[in-house]
Formats: C-alpha cells, sequence, structure tokens
C-alpha cells in the first residue's frame, strides 16, 4: 500500500511538474506576441507619423516656392510700375489690394493659394536716419522724432513721459561712439547695458524693427503697446535709401508724402497748431468719385488741400516716389502656410534700363 501511495504521489507530482512548464510557456508565449504586437503598432504609428511629415514638408516646400513666385510677381509689378510712372502712390496698382488679387487670378492663383502685400519703406520714418555714420547727430531727423514720439505720447501719456527718453538711448545705440556726454544723462552706452545685464547696443544701423525693444527707455509695456498696435510696424522702417561718401554714410530719410500712414504725416508737420490739416492731406489724396481718385498727386499736390497752402511742413524730407520697397508673400494649402518677406530695391543698370534686386529676404 505505501509503494502504490508513493507512486500515485510522485506521479502526480511529475504530472505537476508538466503542466507548470507548459504554463510558463504559454505565457512566455502571450507576452512575446503582446510585446511583438505592441511593437508593430508603434511601428505602424512611426512610419505613418515619417510619411506624414514626408507629404508636409513636400507640401511646405511647394508654399515656399510658391511665396518666392509671390515675391518675383510683385517685383515684375514695381518694374512695370516704374515704366510708366515717375511717382509712386496708394493710387497706384501694386498698393491695391484688389488690383493684386485680380492680377493674381489673371496668373491662375486665387486669394486662397497666395497673397502679395506691397509697401513703401520710404512711407515710413527710418530709424537709422538719426544718425550720419559714423557719430554725427542728424538734428532734423530728431525733430522729426520728437513731432512723431509727441503723437504717441498724446495717446499713450501713462507709457511716455519724454521723447527724449527715446530718442536720447537711441542716438547712443546707433552711433558708433561710445561717450555718454554725447546724449546727456538720459542717453545709455555699454556700461548700463552691462550693468542691467541687457545686451549691449549695436553701435551701428539698427537690423530689425524688433531691435529697439532692447533699446533704453523702450520698456516692455510701451513696447507692447506700439508693436501689438501696428505703430512699430506700420510707422518705422530699418530699411532706406543710403547716400555714401568716403568711409561716412547715412541714411537719407527721405518720406514719400504719397504713401505716408496719417501718422507720419502728422510728424512732418512741424506746428502742432496745424496737426489738423494731416486729415485734410490725407483725405485729399485718397478722395474717390464712382470708384476712381479725383486729385493727381503731381509735384507739391499737397498744397493745393483745402487749407494747406501755407501749412508749416518738413519739406525737406518730402519725396513723391521711392525705390525701395517691402513685400510681403503668403502662400497656403488649406492649414499649411509659408511667409516670406524681401526688401527690393529698383535702379538702373549700366544701360540705363531699370531692373530690381533684392536687399534682403525673410522666412517666417
Amino acid at each position: 500500500m505505501k509503494q502504490k501511495s508513493n507512486f500515485l504521489y510522485s506521479g502526480k507530482k511529475k504530472n505537476n511538474f508538466f503542466y507548470d512548464q507548459k504554463g510558463i510557456a504559454l505565457i512566455v508565449t502571450l507576452v512575446m506576441v503582446t510585446l511583438l504586437a505592441g511593437w508593430a503598432l508603434s511601428l505602424n504609428v512611426r512610419v505613418r507619423d515619417l510619411l506624414f511629415e514626408a507629404v508636409v514638408l513636400k507640401k511646405r516646400s511647394i508654399l515656399y516656392d510658391r511665396a518666392k513666385a509671390g515675391i518675383d510677381i510683385a517685383s515684375m509689378m514695381l518694374l512695370k510700375d516704374k515704366s510708366s510712372s515717375d511717382t509712386d502712390s496708394i493710387q497706384e496698382f501694386w498698393a491695391d489690394e484688389e488690383q493684386i488679387i485680380f492680377y493674381l487670378g489673371l496668373l491662375g492663383f486665387s486669394p486662397d493659394e497666395l497673397q502679395i502685400k506691397i509697401t513703401d519703406c520710404m512711407s515710413k520714418i527710418q530709424v537709422n536716419a538719426l544718425v550720419n555714420y559714423p557719430n554725427q547727430k542728424n538734428q532734423a531727423q530728431i525733430k522729426l522724432w520728437e513731432r512723431f514720439l509727441d503723437g504717441i505720447r498724446m495717446e499713450y501719456p501713462e507709457l511716455l513721459n519724454n521723447p527724449y527718453d527715446i530718442i536720447n538711448p537711441l542716438l547712443d545705440w546707433l552711433d558708433y561712439g561710445d561717450d555718454d556726454s554725447i546724449t546727456g544723462l538720459s542717453g545709455a552706452e555699454s556700461d548700463y547695458y552691462i550693468h542691467e545685464n541687457k545686451t549691449p547696443p549695436r553701435n551701428g544701423p539698427l537690423k530689425s524693427i524688433e531691435e529697439l525693444s532692447l533699446v533704453k527707455g523702450v520698456d516692455e509695456k510701451l513696447w507692447n503697446k506700439v508693436y501689438n498696435s501696428g505703430i512699430a510696424n506700420g510707422y518705422l522702417s530699418v530699411d532706406g535709401d543710403v547716400e555714401r561718401s568716403g568711409s561716412s554714410f547715412g541714411y537719407k530719410g527721405k518720406i514719400n508724402i504719397n504713401t505716408a500712414p496719417h501718422a507720419v504725416v502728422s510728424a512732418l508737420i512741424t506746428d502742432n497748431a496745424f496737426l489738423h490739416m494731416a486729415d485734410e492731406i490725407c483725405s485729399y489724396r485718397e478722395e474717390k468719385s464712382e470708384g476712381k481718385f479725383v486729385n493727381n498727386l503731381d509735384e507739391k499736390w499737397y498744397r493745393k488741400c483745402p487749407g494747406c497752402e501755407d501749412v508749416p511742413l518738413a519739406e525737406e524730407f518730402i519725396v513723391t516716389s521711392s525705390d525701395i520697397f517691402e513685400i510681403e508673400s503668403l502662400a497656403r494649402d488649406n492649414d499649411l502656410s509659408v511667409k516670406v518677406k524681401a526688401v527690393v530695391k529698383r535702379f538702373t543698370d549700366k544701360d540705363g534700363k531699370w531692373d530690381i534686386r533684392t536687399e534682403k529676404f525673410i522666412i517666417e
């Protein structure tokens, strides 16, 4: 009986061991299958992501080419305009959004595919014209800035107290020298920025309008207001016509009154008692009848505006043509978009023919 009992006990133990081994193998197999399924799913997701990224990259490449073509189209518009007119104004087709849309439509582009905006750089106040390089202050431009900042101060008195709190540090930022005596106590040279652990001054022309936010006196609240409201990019430019003489050079700072926005026209008026006449000047050039402009913007047209015969203007700055423009080209494909910007300049080649070259190119 004991032998039988031992035999049965022994056999039962072997049988449990056999089944235990099969159970472990089954669990291992299930784990491996689960892991492989997860890896396969992950691989599938990754492959799909890579394919999607490749499609997006291809579309972006196509959009970039389209946006770049927009720059070329706008450049051709500006060359065509130069051949037919010696002036540049808001009355011309390159400045009319509807006419640009119509022109692009003739080339097969809808507004959902390509949008172009052309801005006259000389319609704005040129920041770098404050200094004739290397370090000579331009007094006439300083006065222009004083009037411009006075306008901002009237609109935002809580953000700007004295225009020279910005003008003087800006002069120090722009000029090649590093001498505090140039602009007095409100100025700021390298030691100020080092002490405040801020970016030191460029001591040369600004490369972008955004660089203004680094200058002493332009605090965060003021900058956010003038930038987000469009004042900075709408009224100021770092681009302009440069005049060279030996090792010295300077931005001419001329302003095209045919394209200048209201705030810039106001800054050209040298007596505050006549500031309201900026409305008359802007209304005169924009007046239409049956969809067509009424007034011809010929030489000194701004003196023909009602009441403007004797308005004191900084006429040394006023011009009615320009050859430097900023082009913004936006290409779209559903939710994808690519925007590029270029600053271009019209010039005459060695044969005396008008041509155009790109001075600056930015991908946003």
